[in-house]
């Protein structure tokens, strides 16, 4: 691979403690070369899985996305990309295959438009969302019907100039919840319930009494994301992977 996209850190090998949370901010606008280098680390099932994405740019994003992802695990597992195994949830969140690594890495992969953003911890899980920013959308409307009663009231009190704003913020909180606990939108009322809050660290307490916390990560203009895990004693560790040479 070009030595443009290798990691951008001190040392090919990361160094992960068990008290942080690495995110790996990355940009999907990759040359044709890069793309096709890409695609021949994939797996069997995810290149089915491209085989289905009907545009090509879909396809693109999807190969950057998931190649990248395979690249940056085995840097910290010590292994070839292509020998990377996942094992997937009933809800799809994929975790790597017992004997692939002897430490225990836990991942989660999230890409909306140009950007994708991983999230790579250990011996806890991990959810993370990125999501472009829509100026026009009925954010009432999908609070409405994904929020619980809590988030819902919190949500109107915004005046109308602040609800997209405030609706992204939380929007991206939950959804990074809910993937770190391999579940979807419809187990809102199990879990996530809390107010929409400004603040760019919150914690909180779901139903089974385990605490979250929530870190909101810069993103690029345009872009929500946030990272959540849980407990309170782990700090996050940005790392922006770009394709500057």
């Amino acid at each position: 691979m070009s030595s443009r996209y290798q990691l951008r850190c001190s040392d090919d090998q990361p160094v992960l403690e068990s008290c942080e949370v690495h995110t790996w901010l990355l940009d999907l606008r990759l040359d044709t070369k890069t793309i096709s280098e890409l695609r021949r680390i994939l797996s069997m099932d995810e290149e089915a899985r491209v085989q289905q994405l009907r545009f090509p740019e879909d396809k693109n994003r999807f190969v950057a996305a998931h190649g990248f992802l395979r690249t940056l695990l085995a840097r910290y597992i010590d292994c070839e990309p292509e020998a990377v195994s996942f094992s997937y949830g009933s809800a799809g969140k994929p975790t790597l295959t017992l004997g692939c690594s002897d430490e225990d890495i836990r991942f989660n992969l999230a890409h909306s438009g140009d950007y994708g953003l991983v999230a790579i911890t250990k011996h806890r899980e991990v959810g993370v969302d990125i999501e472009r920013t829509v100026r026009q959308s009925d954010h009432e409307k999908i609070a409405r019907r994904f929020f619980s009663p809590t988030e819902l009231a919190s949500f109107l009190e915004y005046p109308s100039d602040e609800q997209a704003g405030a609706f992204m913020r939380h929007w991206v909180r939950k959804e990074a919840y809910l993937k770190a606990r391999g579940v979807g939108l419809t187990h809102h009322e199990e879990g996530f319930d809390a107010k929409l809050g400004g603040a760019t660290v919150s914690s909180f307490v779901d139903a089974d009494g385990i605490t979250w916390t929530a870190r909101e990560i810069l993103a690029r203009p345009g872009y929500r994301a946030s990272v959540v895990a849980p407990g309170t004693d782990w700090h996050l560790r940005p790392f922006d992977w770009n394709t500057e040479s």
